[in-house]
C-alpha cells in the first residue's frame, strides 16, 4: 500500500482552502460535489489533502485517511475474509476516476482504499 491522501471535515471550504493555500503552499487540484458535500482537493507536491465541507457536526474532529491500493476489488476481498465490510462503496469518481471503499476503524477512523484507474 502507498500513502494517497488525508481529508478533513471544515466547517468553511473557502476560508479552509485559503489557508493552506497561503499557509502551506497548496494549489487547487480538482473540486467535487459527492451526494450533498462538497469538496476540494488541494495538492503540494506529491500531497493531496481533501477538504470536506460540513457546517453542521463532523468538521471538529473527524478526519479520514487514505491507502492506495493496486486492486481494490482483491482488498475488498480479503477484507471480506477477516470479516471487515465496506461502509461506503465500492464506487468510481467520475471526476478523477478513482474506483474507492471506506472502512471503520475501531474508534471510528474513516479508513479509505482507493485504486487509481
Amino acid at each position: 500500500m502507498n500513502w494517497h491522501h488525508g481529508g478533513l471535515y471544515v466547517k468553511d471550504l473557502v476560508a479552509s482552502k485559503c489557508f493552506y493555500e497561503q499557509m502551506f503552499e497548496f494549489k487547487k487540484y480538482t473540486s467535487l460535489a459527492y451526494e450533498e458535500e462538497q469538496i476540494v482537493i488541494l495538492k503540494h507536491e506529491d500531497i493531496l489533502l481533501e477538504l470536506i465541507e460540513d457546517e453542521e457536526h463532523h468538521y471538529s474532529n473527524s478526519p479520514h485517511f487514505c491507502w492506495e491500493v493496486d486492486e481494490l476489488e482483491e482488498t475488498i476481498s480479503r477484507l471480506a475474509s477477516l470479516s471487515l465490510q465496506p461502509v461506503e462503496g465500492p464506487y468510481t469518481v467520475s471526476e478523477t476516476g478513482w474506483y474507492t471503499a471506506f472502512y471503520q476503524g475501531l474508534d471510528g477512523e474513516m479508513i479509505e482504499l482507493l485504486q487509481k484507474k
